[in-house]
């Protein structure tokens, strides 16, 4: 690889650590979005999260043939050790949310849950009460 190779090779990885980076702020809003349950918000993180996503990957084509004859460079090696800091803190927050979601998730089928039986409790005992009262009037006849 002749220098110019690897200054575009450096240069791509910045992109992409930048890129990565960007991902790591939308998670965070993404996590603060899921805590406020606004459902909306979060999928408005999560389209302009694949967006970047989509972005990343046309980096990687590139770089996939870039690096194809990569030398053990100084250069590189460090771009590749802070790049991949970053996917191991983009991956722990990404289980972070997903432990999020899934207890919110499961918040949500308790309340269902709670909701479905409050209804059967009360149309059972909403029949008792009606079969056994009997008719009554609200006027009597003197």
């Amino acid at each position: 690889m002749n220098e110019y190779e690897l200054k575009e090779a450096a240069q791509l990885l910045d992109k992409k650590i930048e890129y990565i980076d960007k991902i790591i702020d939308i998670t965070n809003k993404q996590k603060k979005a899921i805590k406020k349950e606004d459902i909306e918000l979060l999928e408005v993180y999560t389209n302009q999260r694949q967006d970047i996503i989509n972005e990343v990957d046309k980096l990687d084509a590139i770089l996939k043939e870039e690096t194809r004859e990569q030398d053990n460079n100084d250069l590189l090696g460090n771009k590749l050790r802070e790049l991949s800091l970053s996917l191991t803190t983009l991956k722990n927050m990404d289980n972070e949310n997903k432990k999020l979601l899934e207890e919110k998730m499961n918040d949500i089928k308790s309340k269902i849950q709670e909701v479905k039986q409050g209804q059967k409790m009360a149309k059972g005992y909403g029949m008792d009460f009606y079969n056994n009262m009997g008719s009554f009037f609200i006027d009597q006849k003197n």
